[in-house]
């Protein structure tokens, strides 16, 4: 197994190790799962001896793949050290039988003296009942200590919140991502729009995709840019996105065949939300998911829909590319988690209809929506302003 670098710190497996650090690198761990876990949440584990020595370590690898912990127990080379040692992982181990064992159980099995977790799982088939199927074995359980301002901890927090809430929302994790001007426009009123923002902005933006289950857009986006919405990202090449496309009066009915989403498909993973009674048979369709859903004064009921989704095709996070009518009935509905607003250093002056919240009606400053702010990337020509909502989960 290859070493370990937390920060500009080597660690070798056998090297002495703080508890501090084994919090860190079990985040590090945690995040190379992004992507590949779905509907699992991302999780890391540490295994550290008796004698504060790294044993081994490991993640959950892939949806239907070994848990993290079972990962982490595998890359202990000499089993006998695991007596007295501390188990540190990202989330309370499972205590069920799902498409792997239960790790609560497994761990219980083995001499380890602890385990320390970061989060309680709240999903109503472990919450608190992983950490007392160890605890009845005699190993103390116990939650991380002393993290709260931990920068690692914000790390956490971020790649968990789509799994939190799923299980405490019962709906997909949403994220709303935007490019505009500094201004905020998002083309000219010619409608050109490519492009605001520079190639490294882009292609940061592409990878956000392959962190979601699905890229969802409105209709008019497909038809005024007939985008790809692909990945396009040589760390997800073996994989390939879903498409969700809101489409409440069936204007796609006779033209997927020339779309270019289609055509970068090898399978059905493009979810056509629409008014369409029946199942759709043209070239193209079959390509495509038709699911038929009951129009509102003109629009879909987001909260119903994304249940819907969320229950019948387990898409547990949506990245919501547009346009600005679709990021306003988001809006609208109070379904946005987390808010990526790319930026180009442009501006473009003020065009009728091309704001990105065009469609968001806030008549008072009370009713203002305040988002708070996560984080801010830079980029060469552009940067990437990162909020959340005010959440508690």
């Amino acid at each position: 197994m290859a070493d370990l670098v937390i920060r500009d710190r080597v660690i070798k497996k056998g090297s002495k190790i703080t508890r501090d650090e084994a919090y860190e690198l079990s985040v590090i761990l945690a995040e190379k799962g992004l992507g590949r876990v779905s509907p699992n949440p991302p999780v890391g584990c540490v295994i550290v001896s008796k004698h504060e020595q790294l044993l081994g370590w490991g993640y959950h690898e892939f949806y239907g793949g070994p848990h993290a912990e079972v990962n982490a127990v595998k890359s202990v080379e000499d089993s006998s050290e695991l007596k007295g040692a501390t188990v540190y992982v990202t989330l309370e181990p499972c205590a069920h039988q799902g498409k792997t064992p239960s790790c609560a159980k497994m761990l219980a099995s083995l001499p380890i003296s602890k385990v320390e977790y970061a989060l309680k799982d709240p999903f109503s088939k472990v919450n608190g009942k992983g950490a007392e199927i160890v605890s009845q074995q005699g190993i103390e359980v116990r939650l991380w200590e002393g993290t709260e301002e931990k920068p690692y901890i914000k790390d956490l927090m971020y790649i968990m919140e789509p799994f939190l809430v799923n299980k405490t929302k019962n709906r997909p994790f949403i994220s709303l991502k935007t490019a505009v001007s500094l201004d905020g426009q998002m083309g000219l009123a010619s409608g050109e729009s490519q492009w605001i923002t520079g190639s490294e902005a882009r292609r940061h933006g592409r990878l956000l995709r392959a962190y979601h289950d699905a890229v969802l857009v409105g209709v008019g986006t497909i038809l005024k840019d007939n985008p790809r919405l692909d990945l396009r990202d040589t760390r997800f090449s073996d994989l390939e996105n879903s498409v969700i496309v809101l489409d409440p009066k069936s204007q796609l009915k006779d033209r997927w065949e020339s779309l270019s989403l289609i055509k970068e498909r090898v399978k059905p993973s493009v979810y056509w939300i629409t008014s369409e009674p029946q199942t759709v048979k043209f070239p193209g369709a079959e390509k495509v998911v038709n699911y038929n859903f009951p129009i509102e004064n003109g629009v879909f009921n987001l909260k119903v829909l994304l249940q819907n989704l969320y229950e019948n095709f387990e898409l547990s996070s949506l990245y919501v590319e547009g346009g600005a009518l679709t990021h306003s009935n988001f809006f609208a509905y109070g379904l946005m988690d987390r808010l990526y607003l790319f930026q180009g250093h442009k501006l473009l002056g003020t065009h009728q209809n091309m704001g990105w919240t065009n469609g968001l009606s806030i008549n008072d400053m009370a009713s203002a929506l305040e988002l708070s702010h996560i984080d801010t990337v830079w980029f060469q020509d552009s940067h990437l302003l990162i909020f959340r909502n005010n959440l508690q989960y």
